[in-house]
């Protein structure tokens, strides 16, 4: 993993994010982790939203190694600002090498976590029915179990791979992407709450 930077007021003390000034970096090495170096930076006063996005992106100049970040406490602008970068961002309550190696082992079980989810959501896709050429795929019923399915993520792959003749497709509406796509010719039918699709290839 990458090093991790502890953010901490004038006297190395963890702190509210607007009440810190300096950042330590630490790295990884084979016995654990090492103090890098200290960099010192002027307070992000609470003000205007606009300069706290500006001087808090101002920070991650500082912190390219490091894809983790730690604060006592942090939330709003700056832990967006954080996030969207790619930082893992942690609150934490001390500032130790069991904190620490607490952080890692956190990061790699969240890794490991999203790898299964990835690997499961790889593996799901329509079926072929008794009728060659026929598939069946619940959209819905597979959303239900991995929320972070999308029907993109799904059905692309097989649409790009499979020769298919039908595809039936239960979903909760029909996809804005799917609806736009020239080459198919799609029956709608609404079944409560569910939307019953029959996808066919349009014919020249």
């Amino acid at each position: 993993m990458g090093g991790i930077a502890v953010f901490t007021d004038e006297n190395g003390n963890l702190a509210n994010f607007y009440q810190c000034v300096q950042i330590k970096i630490y790295v990884k090495e084979k016995d654990g982790f090492r103090q890098k170096k200290t960099i010192c930076f002027e307070k992000i006063e609470p003000t205007s939203p606009v300069e706290i996005r500006r001087k808090t992106e101002n920070l991650l100049n500082f912190i390219k190694e490091c894809n983790t970040v730690a604060f006592k406490e942090i939330f709003g602008i700056p832990f967006t600002v954080f996030d969207k970068a790619g930082c893992n961002v942690f609150s934490i309550e001390d500032n130790t090498m069991e904190q620490l190696a607490e952080i890692e082992n956190d990061i790699l079980t969240l890794q490991e976590e999203r790898k299964k989810r990835e690997e499961l959501g790889s593996s799901i896709a329509p079926v072929e029915t008794d009728i060659p050429g026929v598939y069946f795929f619940d959209l819905m019923k597979a959303q239900e179990k991995y929320p972070e399915l999308t029907s993109k993520k799904v059905l692309k792959p097989f649409f790009d791979t499979v020769p298919f003749m039908e595809l039936s497709l239960i979903c909760a509406h029909m996809p804005p992407w799917l609806e736009r796509d020239p080459r198919f010719k799609i029956k709608t039918e609404k079944k409560g709450l569910q939307l019953h699709l029959s996808i066919t290839y349009k014919q020249c």
